[in-house]
């Protein structure tokens, strides 16, 4: 049984076609006097049965059901009231919205009006509900999130480039500046970008009026200090000594000096395409381009020395007296009747082992018998 008379503004209700609406309120005493509106907004009048007038026949607005009153759950305090555009809120859902602003169309029922995350824009009353009721919808805020600081930037002013100087653009890239753009208006700065193309700024480092031009300059990248060169001095290197061009190249020093001018110069071969004068300080005389200045002298090579032969070892020396000694003493007593003496071991020796005297060093035996000769005669 419908009875629109015990309704209170807000309460929700069922339609003959399936969708929800709410109660409104009873008109100014026009015929029909209760009135519903469905979610989209559209509003209709009904009798206090719930039936849209239509001359007896049902109407697919008719209203078929009054949901009952009950306490909303506890939700979050939500005030849409103290939002800036932009913030953002949490939905039922868990999915993020961002507040756009008041809804323009008077206060009404949903004065608020909020981006869902699709990009559609949906009104809620103040305190974050789609419907007046106490019916959750998917698309209810339930937070409001706090408003995140700007990123701080850095101060941009491009009067203070120099020419060449880096700088870096809102979409990453890098490029670097040229110079004042004498005809630019309000965009009196011109940087080129690495790929070639040109762009006028202003002096903070604006592309147009547009916010958030990709090209706009976010960063001016400090001037980069070229690494000094080592000192040259062409004076000192030996002759043929190998020095390193700007080009990655590597020539020599040649043995010729003299002047031009008040200039003293000196022979360098460039590689392979001959000998040409040098300063003294590693410029190029001939003046064939910054590459071929002369931008390291390389140590000089010093020829790795032939390894030591090894001395051959010294034969251990012997005492050849000591061994015919015992010799003879072994021979003496196997053959007790032969007499050998040293010295006639050591003739024997000799004599007969001309490589074995060669190898240990001994005289010739010739030396040996006049020796011996001389020893024993006298």
């Amino acid at each position: 049984m419908i009875d629109l008379s015990t309704c209170v503004p807000g309460q929700q209700v069922k339609y003959l076609c399936g969708e929800y609406g709410e109660y409104i309120g009873p008109t100014d005493g026009d015929f029909p006097q209760f009135r519903t509106k469905k979610d989209s907004g559209m509003p209709f009048r009904h009798t206090q049965s719930g039936s849209v007038p239509t001359g007896g026949y049902s109407h697919p607005y008719d209203v078929v059901k009054i949901f009952p009153l009950e306490p909303p759950a506890e939700q979050p305090m939500i005030d849409l009231s103290t939002c800036v555009p932009g913030q953002r809120v949490r939905y039922l859902n868990n999915a993020i919205g961002t507040f756009v602003g008041p809804n323009g169309k008077g206060e009404g029922f949903f004065p608020v009006l909020v981006k869902t995350e699709k990009g559609s824009i949906v009104s809620h009353t103040k305190n974050g509900k789609i419907y007046h009721s106490h019916l959750n919808h998917p698309h209810d805020i339930i937070e409001i999130l706090p408003i995140k600081p700007p990123e701080e930037q850095p101060m941009i002013d491009l009067s203070t480039c120099a020419y060449g100087q880096k700088v870096k653009y809102r979409n990453g890239d890098t490029g670097m500046f040229v110079r004042p753009n004498f005809s630019g208006g309000i965009y009196t700065f011109l940087t080129r970008l690495t790929s070639g193309g040109m762009h006028s700024h202003t002096q903070a480092g604006f592309t147009d009026s547009n916010y958030g031009n990709p090209h706009d300059i976010l960063e001016i990248l400090p001037v980069e200090t070229p690494a000094e060169p080592p000192m040259i001095d062409l004076s000192t290197c030996a002759t043929y000594q190998k020095v390193r061009f700007a080009n990655g190249k590597i020539g020599k020093v040649g043995n010729s000096f003299t002047r031009i001018g008040s200039l003293k110069v000196r022979t360098v071969q460039s590689g392979d395409i001959g000998w040409w004068w040098y300063t003294l300080d590693g410029k190029d005389r001939d003046l064939r381009g910054p590459e071929w200045r002369i931008v390291e002298i390389l140590p000089l090579e010093i020829p790795e020395e032939p390894p030591m032969p090894e001395p051959t070892p010294t034969p251990q020396e012997m005492d050849y007296k000591s061994a015919y000694l015992q010799i003879a003493n072994i021979i003496s007593v196997a053959f007790p009747e032969c007499e050998v003496t040293t010295v006639d071991m050591a003739r024997l020796l000799v004599n007969e082992n001309r490589t074995l005297r060669l190898a240990l060093g001994l005289p010739t035996y010739e030396e040996v018998e006049d020796l011996t000769y001389t020893e024993v005669y006298g």
